[in-house]
C-alpha cells in the first residue's frame, strides 16, 4: 500500500511537490533510494528530470552508483559525470 501512494505521488500530484521541492529535496531523494528497486531508475529519473532537481538527480545516482544494473540508470550517471 505504501508504495503505491509514492508511485502516485511521483506520477500524479507533481504540481503540489513543485513549490517545496527546494525544501524537500533531501527528504525526497532519501525515499527514493529507499525504494529505487520497486520503482525503477527509469521513473525516478524522470521525476527528478521533471524539476530539473539536478542536485537531487546527483545525490541519488551517486548514492546507488554501485549497487544498480539498471542500463538506464548507468546512462544517465555517465552523462551526469561528463557534465561536471
Amino acid at each position: 500500500m505504501g508504495l503505491h501512494c509514492l508511485q502516485e505521488q511521483t506520477s500524479s500530484d507533481k504540481h503540489m511537490m513543485k513549490p517545496k521541492l527546494d525544501d524537500q529535496k533531501e527528504c525526497g531523494s532519501v525515499i527514493m533510494l529507499k525504494y529505487h528497486e520497486e520503482l525503477g531508475a527509469a521513473d525516478l529519473i524522470s521525476v527528478f528530470d521533471s524539476f530539473k532537481a539536478m542536485e537531487g538527480l546527483s545525490y541519488y545516482l551517486g548514492s546507488i552508483a554501485n549497487f544498480s544494473k539498471d542500463p538506464i540508470f548507468h546512462f544517465k550517471n555517465i552523462f551526469r559525470l561528463s557534465a561536471c
